[in-house]
């Protein structure tokens, strides 16, 4: 990895930054509409406005990234300082200055990149506007003409004087020292070394000690898996949730549960660290007691239900024909309802088992066609109950992408599922595809009444569902297209929609191609 260059005359730029008096200051609606405008403009992943001290990059304004800040070791953006124009990296991974870089390589994984810096009134480079996304993508002269404008509008917005923020007085001081103390998470500031300089009294009862025993003790004492500040740095980077889930240890050697939300605290003389610490032990035993239900679900419900289902379908088919009318219809909604109860089910099972994180991915390359023809076949009994016929259109047999092909195969029968739902008898649902660069976009096209305006805002929200009777069907369970939502997202994947009321419905994901060089 190349370091980034130190930047000309960096003790007057540095002067230049503080001046601006916008360094850990809070959000600002200002520069936040800026990067909102940004990240609409160009679809990127991440939009940043930063500023650079003589160790850090702080951001202003961040779309798509929880990190605060990041060392400036670390930073792409640094690159930058030095360089008038748009900076541009279209494939992070072939250009040699940034294959093995932190942020490239592990992280966040960036892959695009595309930056411009911005200038104080002074003529000193004090930040800078960056896009930074997943996948290697091309960006023009006209789309640098539109980062530059941008810039110049956040030139505009960081040029207006701010005066230095006050001191507390000490009426403050002994405010916030009063709610710090009453708070019910636990507080506790450390040094570089992780020796505790103060923790408040939640924090001293939730570990059992006595009042003020803590001060001068490790960190690692309570808390022996914590992470130094600069590996939290680097993980936050890479847009992971800021706090993480470890094990606590009370004086009285009890182990338990507890999440740990770290943030350092940059003082003008030298460096601090806060961890809020909140107790989750029972939300573990709450969970326990959760997963232990949908067990007794699975087993007590399902398995009769399974037999239930059994009795009926032979019922059907044996002596469906010799039965009165009257019976053959109360015997057919039995078993509708019952296959309606068993989807439930099913669905609600495989719901806690994504909320649980207990759904495993296996990303590795998935033939299409195969996934698509037997998406096809497990929804042939249904479409073929409906009327509905659905057709797969000119799929290529060597097009591979990279998923797990159980969970691209339920989303797409999710999908699939409410196409044939929502066309009448005769109708047909189309399956194509379309290469776009490196994804591939898979398309579930329907000839039904399309989403109604009013439902769009909640469309892959959970049990909602669309207030459309369509001959008389039943409605589903409202889960597949918040689970479908789930594991396509947590293949790094894409989830979305086309439709006008009336005229149909095209519902599409894209995964990620595995061979897109080909």
């Amino acid at each position: 990895m190349n370091p980034p260059p130190s930047t000309a005359s960096d003790s007057e730029r540095l002067r230049a930054v503080k001046a601006l008096n916008l360094l850990d200051t809070q959000p600002e609606e200002r520069f936040d509409r800026i990067t909102r405008t940004a990240k609409r403009l160009f679809g990127t992943r991440i939009v940043l406005i930063s500023l650079f001290d003589e160790s850090r990059q702080w951001f202003k304004s961040r779309q798509g990234l929880m990190a605060a800040e990041i060392p400036r070791a670390l930073s792409l953006c640094s690159h930058v300082l030095d360089f008038d124009g748009v900076f541009v990296v279209e494939d992070a991974l072939a250009d040699p200055r940034f294959a093995r870089h932190p942020l490239v390589t592990s992280g966040m994984r960036a892959r695009f990149y595309a930056g411009r810096r911005i200038l104080s009134d002074s003529g000193h480079a004090v930040a800078t506007l960056c896009l930074i996304d997943m996948a290697p993508r091309s960006f023009s002269v006209e789309d640098q003409a539109q980062l530059n404008d941008l810039a110049a509008w956040a030139a505009r917005e960081i040029n207006v004087s701010a005066p230095a923020a006050p001191s507390l007085p000490g009426e403050d001081h002994v405010r916030l020292a009063t709610v710090l103390e009453n708070i019910t998470e636990g507080v506790v500031v450390t040094d570089l070394r992780g020796v505790i300089e103060s923790a408040n009294g939640a924090m001293q009862r939730m570990f059992g000690f006595a009042e003020h025993s803590l001060v001068g003790c490790n960190i690692r004492t309570l808390i022996p898996h914590d992470t130094q500040a600069n590996e939290l740095a680097v993980r936050n980077a890479g847009d992971l949730p800021s706090f993480v889930e470890t094990t606590g240890i009370r004086q009285s050697g009890g182990e338990f549960a507890i999440k740990v939300a770290f943030s350092p605290l940059r003082l003008p003389t030298r460096q601090l660290y806060a961890r809020v610490v909140h107790d989750i032990s029972h939300d573990k035993s709450a969970q326990w007691a959760k997963s232990e239900f949908f067990a007794m679900v699975g087993h007590e419900l399902r398995t009769p239900l399974t037999s239930i289902l059994g009795a009926l379908g032979m019922l059907r088919h044996e002596f469906g024909d010799a039965l009165p009318a009257d019976v053959q219809s109360l015997l057919g909604m039995a078993y509708d309802n019952g296959l309606r109860l068993n989807d439930l089910i099913k669905n609600i099972l495989d719901i806690e088992k994504l909320d649980a994180g207990r759904r495993t991915y296996t990303i590795a390359p998935c033939n299409v066609a195969a996934t698509l023809k037997r998406m096809q076949a497990m929804n042939a009994a249904n479409a073929q109950r409906l009327g509905v016929t659905i057709r797969l259109a000119g799929i290529p047999n060597d097009l591979t992408v990279m998923a797990d092909a159980e969970a691209l195969m339920q989303s797409l029968s999710h999908l699939m599922s409410n196409a044939c739902k929502y066309s009448s008898a005769g109708e047909s649902v189309e399956v194509q595809v379309e290469i776009r660069d490196e994804w591939l976009r898979i398309l579930i096209i329907d000839h039904g009444p399309g989403v109604p305006e009013e439902f769009h805002a909640r469309i892959f929200q959970r049990f909602a569902q669309a207030n459309i009777v369509r001959d008389n069907r039943q409605s589903g369970t409202g889960l597949g297209l918040n689970m479908s939502k789930m594991m396509v997202e947590a293949m790094h994947g894409r989830i979305g929609y086309e439709s006008r009321f009336g005229q149909g419905a095209t519902f599409f994901i894209e995964v990620l191609r595995a061979n897109p060089a080909n």
